[in-house]
């Protein structure tokens, strides 16, 4: 069976997913996609999203990783 394919970059769709994930209240999600709204959070997405850049991403997910020695590395994964 396939599962369901949801447009998350819609807010309700995100909605959906988010309340239906039983991770979150529907107060919390009404808190997120609000928050989700405002210009600080878009400006920190931007400035996040070009660190990433600048550090060499370019894909999804990349994660940055530091051992406790202080050697950082850069690990990409498939999205599916």
């Amino acid at each position: 069976m396939t599962p369901p394919h949801f447009n998350i970059s819609e807010p309700e769709p995100l909605k959906e997913v988010l309340v239906s994930s039983k991770i979150f209240t529907e107060q919390e999600v009404e808190t997120i996609l609000t928050a989700a709204r405002e210009k600080e959070w878009k400006d920190k997405l931007l400035s996040n999203t070009q660190k990433a850049l600048d550090l060499g991403a370019y894909g999804a997910p990349w994660l940055w990783v530091k051992n406790e020695e202080g050697k950082e590395e850069p690990f990409f994964g498939s999205d599916r």
